[in-house]
């Protein structure tokens, strides 16, 4: 006896299922769309990663010079800067929690002035360390001997500017390189580097990049 999905050359009901020819062709749709949206994905990841890590480090440069003009003190950050000329991993730059007293040192140096007995807390760049994010980024940072007057501001007006980037940006560059700036007369702001200005005498650092566009075309 047969069932009606046994038959479908003689004349009885249909039967259910797919074709070779549409099996194929699904497969290639859905190959279509999964190669359209991996790398979508992986750029949002990895901005997401870069965002988040600015964000950390946006907070704590704020309770930094906060915390620099509430206690009158001089910092000198960046007697040695690793990060001077090439991107390299935050552990080795402003990761400073683990670090040994003088490597700290090396990096933030805030003494306690005169007479004052607020040394007991210690400095740092972030607001969290050793998040998830902090092994999937490199930092770049300006400025080396970086003084931080008990007002805030730099005594010779530089800027000092944090890079942000994908540890991955060399192989995609359409992940946005974040950066942070410290200016001169004390103020803190986030942007977006412009790789495009090297070189001009301008800050690259921009407030505000096209929402079309890329500032990170090279």
């Amino acid at each position: 006896m047969r069932t009606p999905l046994d038959t479908n050359r003689d004349g009885g009901a249909p039967r259910n299922g797919f074709t070779l020819l549409e099996l194929l062709v699904a497969v290639i749709i859905l190959t279509s769309a999964t190669a359209w949206a991996l790398p979508r994905l992986n750029h949002k990841i990895q901005q997401g990663q870069v965002d988040t890590y600015t964000q950390n480090l946006e907070t704590g440069l704020f309770n930094l010079t906060a915390r620099v003009r509430r206690t009158a003190k001089y910092c000198t950050l960046f007697k040695s800067n690793p990060a001077k000329n090439d991107y390299t991993e935050p552990q080795n730059v402003i990761e400073i929690g683990q670090m040994s007293a003088n490597n700290r040192n090396q990096l933030i140096d805030c003494p306690c002035p005169s007479g004052s007995s607020n040394c007991d807390t210690q400095f740092r760049f972030l607001h969290k360390e050793q998040t998830r994010e902090a092994n999937l980024i490199a930092v770049k940072v300006s400025e080396t001997n970086y003084g931080l007057s008990p007002q805030g501001t730099n005594p010779e007006g530089r800027d000092l500017i944090f890079r942000i980037r994908s540890l991955n940006w060399g192989k995609n560059q359409q992940v946005f390189t974040r950066c942070l700036i410290i200016s001169g007369n004390g103020h803190l702001f986030k942007g977006t580097w412009d790789y495009s200005h090297q070189g001009l005498g301008a800050s690259a650092c921009k407030r505000f990049c096209p929402v079309d566009g890329n500032c990170n075309s090279e």
